[in-house]
């Protein structure tokens, strides 16, 4: 186990078992794993991944398909920061249907801190989560210091971990 556990390669294997001890754990605290991490969940949504695109057509099309298929596209961003400015800001120009955006562990706390500052003033509430926007180097306390920040400036959508944090 330890070894599967030390093996960085074998992410989708660490996300299998620390899954499965939490719901040990929560079997043998008599809760579901929601509430041993105080989660509420009543209802959710299908998302769908978008990769990185070249242009904004492309983006547009990819998110217009996967509507059309009654799920929420999760697109890819993490790709340097420039990139990202682009593409966040014609998302939030363009599009009007809800949509998440996963940054792939691409930036440090301050990094992190900058792009979110430039796309705060433009967010307009169609944005649900932003997915794992902090490096895993940085550890989860950054992460939960990042989402505190922009809690406090009163952004609407959420932050969330991606399967590179494990609580063992």
């Amino acid at each position: 186990l330890e070894d599967i556990l030390q093996d960085t390669r074998e992410k989708s294997a660490v996300a299998a078992v620390n899954m499965a001890l939490d719901d040990v754990y929560g079997k043998m605290m008599q809760k579901s794993v929601g509430m041993l991490y105080g989660i509420k969940r009543n209802k959710g949504k299908i998302l769908e991944s978008i990769s990185f695109k070249e242009n904004p057509e492309d983006l547009s099309k990819s998110i217009t398909d996967i509507h059309n298929r009654s799920r929420v596209p999760k697109i890819k961003l993490g790709k340097d920061l420039e990139y990202d400015l682009i593409i966040f800001n014609w998302l939030i120009n363009n599009v009007n249907l809800p949509y998440a955006v996963d940054f792939n562990a691409a930036y440090k706390l301050d990094e992190a801190v900058l792009l979110f500052d430039k796309i705060n003033s433009l967010e307009t509430g169609y944005l649900l989560f932003i997915e794992q926007p902090i490096i895993k180097e940085e550890g989860l306390g950054n992460l939960i210091e990042f989402a505190n920040y922009v809690k406090s400036r009163s952004m609407r959508s959420h932050i969330v971990a991606d399967e590179s944090f494990i609580t063992l």
